[in-house]
């Protein structure tokens, strides 16, 4: 599913991120089925119409991104990291208060959303360094959509660096393509999580799916932790940081 050139191997550690990755989008797809399934017998309110549109939406682009990164496409993948962030926001903003579903049904703005995104994200992120997080990312998935120069090569095959043209020197490192997954996965879970809250606060049994949700955020969360250990392991040993034989 993942592989990332044009031998029929995938690489192993993008294969890895991109298999949880699809456990994500299915369980949030049966979330979805499920809700629409139990419908009958109870009303939806405007906050669970917004979250079934909400999360179809998400599994759609994340099957998207899927397609890409299996393709090598990193930087449209990364395109759409951004869709799946301002869908996040708004998100968790009705999740804060559920009338404001009523607001985003009745937007008909076409030039501009309901929420600013700066907005949303001062207001969803107190914390200074998860907040400067969000908006470090954004600025630079915003890049690459916008074909910003100051991007490089993360937005260009050929980028510009003090005037020069420069190539993108490995452009099947598998590293990318990897963080781009983990993010779209993290993402995923946690809206698939908000989403299952709301179902299940209007009377939807959607509880094992939810649990099956954080289990596989929890196995994400872990599989980058170990990815990023080697990284830095590799780091060191490049730069004769490592162990040395013989050291105390």
């Amino acid at each position: 599913m993942t592989t990332i050139n044009d031998s029929s191997q995938p690489h192993r550690l993008v294969n890895k991120f991109g298999l949880i990755v699809q456990d994500l989008r299915r369980a949030s797809n049966k979330m979805f089925v499920t809700t629409v399934q139990q419908a009958g017998k109870r009303s939806l309110t405007k906050s669970n119409k917004f979250f079934l549109l909400a999360l179809i939406r998400m599994t759609e682009c994340l099957q998207s991104i899927e397609l890409l990164i299996s393709k090598n496409m990193k930087r449209d993948a990364a395109v759409l990291l951004l869709t799946l962030m301002e869908l996040r926001l708004d998100m968790a903003h009705i999740a804060d208060d559920k009338t404001r579903a009523d607001e985003w049904f009745s937007h008909s703005k076409e030039g501009k959303k309901p929420w600013r995104v700066h907005d949303l994200i001062n207001k969803l992120f107190p914390d200074e360094s998860e907040r400067k997080a969000w908006q470090a990312n954004y600025r630079i998935f915003s890049m690459i959509k916008h074909g910003n120069p100051k991007s490089g090569t993360m937005g260009f095959p050929l980028g510009v660096e003090d005037g020069w043209l420069v190539v993108d020197r490995d452009p099947y490192d598998p590293n990318i393509p990897a963080v781009i997954l983990f993010s779209a996965g993290s993402l995923c879970a946690s809206m698939a999580k908000v989403a299952g809250s709301d179902f299940a606060a209007s009377g939807f049994d959607v509880h094992e799916i939810t649990a099956s949700v954080e289990k596989l955020e929890s196995k994400l969360a872990d599989m980058n932790a170990k990815h990023v250990h080697a990284i830095l392991v590799g780091y060191m040993d490049s730069t004769g940081g490592g162990d040395q034989s013989g050291a105390p």
